[in-house]
């Protein structure tokens, strides 16, 4: 069994590969070698651009991903209202 630890804290020269199997005599393959290696060479990319725009961008990524559902819904009730607000509107003046 092969298990990958990375600490979210740890600097990206710090990232290991705890290969725990069952028997000492079973290696790791090739392409498991190969998929670790890759993982391991993506998450020293991500730790090395993380700067303050990338927070800043990652919170802005947040607000949309909160905000979007309710843009529809928003948009959706104010017409609705508006058009409510024309038909009352429209309904009190022609009484007059």
């Amino acid at each position: 069994m092969t298990t990958l630890h990375i600490s979210p804290s740890a600097p990206s020269s710090s990232i290991a590969v705890d290969r725990r199997a069952e028997s000492a005599s079973l290696p790791l393959s090739g392409q498991i070698r190969a998929d670790l290696d890759s993982l391991a060479q993506h998450m020293r990319h991500c730790a090395s651009t993380r700067n303050r725009s990338s927070r800043f961008q990652l919170a802005l990524q947040d607000a949309c991903t909160l905000a979007s559902p309710r843009i529809v819904t928003l948009a959706a009730v104010t017409i609705l209202l508006a058009v409510a607000a024309v038909s009352l509107s429209i309904g009190i003046f022609g009484a007059i």
